[in-house]
């Protein structure tokens, strides 16, 4: 009888236990997830530390820890756990370290997180905009994962893109004849390489875009991108060269907008190529220099920058395009004689630009030094007209 009892006693413990966990999900998930990690521990999936040293594949972007230490602490664990997951592509990202408050919190600090790790990596171009978050309740705490979605099916077929991507740059820095050093010519031949080479995906609703359009793969391989797409195919090639950059986001004309701050001589400027492509000619793709190297009082007049006391400020001018190249005109007494030696130092077989600044009439000194200095092929025939742009206190004239 004793016996009986105790087996009885046994089983009814037994019972009630799977009754208990049955009924108690969150004993389920903490068994569970405790089994899973156990498992890990004799895997190579422990996440490794993120750094300046990290990579998520053979592309390599080294100024890839800029936004990341703009997160707190708790992002960092997450923006880690993205990164490791990246790299095999993971489509589950399990976020253990992180300390979860509640579901509002979670999913701002993931959006967050998310869209700053695709600022600091261009080179993670298979990276899917679209993904969802699940919170795993346990005895102790909340987990929460990521579900990501990827462009390419296997890590095989990632390298053959990465390779893709890498000898495409390879053949632009040599095309562009790019030069350790050089810091502003090699912006300045990248940026119109590029601005010449993308086509600017044309699109009536955002939605319409198509992924590849917003990372280096459709900029760089299939020549077509929109500005983010533009912004990061910038970085990831000046990078290859030494010159430090970083995307920006914000907004232009009440759309969402990405374009660079670029780091010359110690000194942060803005440039935006997508915007410095924008004028339609009859003369095919023009590109000209209106947001080349610019500050950050320049680019707020048409564009809202997002988080702006994150950024490192832009405020020198030394490498702005015009003030390089000698086509900066601040004295109306010396207007006539700088418009004449940018004339003819111009090789541009499309345009002319020069920049003024607190210079009134622009136009009718304009036509004034082209009528004088005989230079018909920037005035329509038979009159003083002439075709032009004014963006930002930067003059495009248009040859005809």
């Amino acid at each position: 009888m004793k016996k009986f009892l105790i087996v009885f006693f046994i089983c009814v413990i037994l019972v009630g236990g799977v009754f208990l966990v049955y009924k108690n999900p969150k004993i389920t998930n903490h068994l569970r997830l405790m089994i899973s990690d156990i498992a890990d521990s004799f895997t190579t999936k422990k996440n490794v530390a993120y750094d300046a040293n990290f990579k998520v594949n053979d592309l390599g972007i080294t100024n890839n820890t800029f936004y990341f230490d703009t997160l707190s602490d708790e992002q960092k664990k997450i923006y880690t756990a993205i990164a490791n997951g990246v790299k095999t592509l993971e489509n589950k990202i399990d976020i253990k370290e992180y300390n979860f408050v509640d579901s509002d919190t979670a999913m701002k600090d993931i959006e967050i997180t998310l869209h700053k790790f695709l600022l600091d990596h261009p080179d993670v171009f298979y990276l899917e905009e679209k993904y969802s978050v699940e919170s795993v309740e346990t005895l102790t705490k909340t987990r929460v994962k990521i579900n990501l979605n990827y462009s390419v099916e296997t890590v095989e077929k990632l390298d053959e893109k990465v390779k893709e991507i890498s000898t495409k740059i390879e053949e632009i820095v040599k095309a562009c004849n790019l030069v350790d050093g050089e810091d502003f010519n090699n912006e300045v031949k990248l940026h119109d390489y590029l601005g010449e080479k993308i086509n600017y995906y044309k699109y009536e609703k955002i939605s319409d875009i198509p992924n590849k359009c917003h990372n280096i793969y459709g900029a760089l391989i299939e020549n077509s991108a929109v500005c983010d797409g533009i912004a990061k195919s910038l970085q990831v090639i000046l990078d290859k060269v030494n010159v430090s950059s970083i995307v920006v986001s914000g907004n232009l004309k009440a759309e969402a907008h990405a374009w660079n701050l670029v780091k010359l001589d110690n000194e942060w400027y803005h440039t935006d190529l997508t915007s410095n492509k924008s004028i339609e000619s009859d003369k095919g793709n023009v590109v000209v220099h209106s947001y080349f190297n610019i500050t950050d009082g320049e680019i707020k007049k048409t564009h809202i920058i997002d988080e702006p006391e994150k950024l490192p400020k832009a405020t020198a001018t030394t490498n702005n395009y015009y003030v390089k190249t000698g086509s900066f005109i601040d004295n109306a007494n010396s207007f006539d004689t700088i418009l004449k030696k940018v004339l003819d130092n111009n090789k541009n077989t499309k345009l002319l630009e020069f920049k003024t600044s607190n210079i009134s009439d622009i136009p009718d000194k304009t036509i004034r030094v082209l009528k004088n200095g005989n230079y018909t092929n920037y005035l329509e025939k038979n009159s003083t007209k002439f075709v032009y742009y004014n963006i930002l206190d930067t003059y495009i004239v248009f040859k005809k």
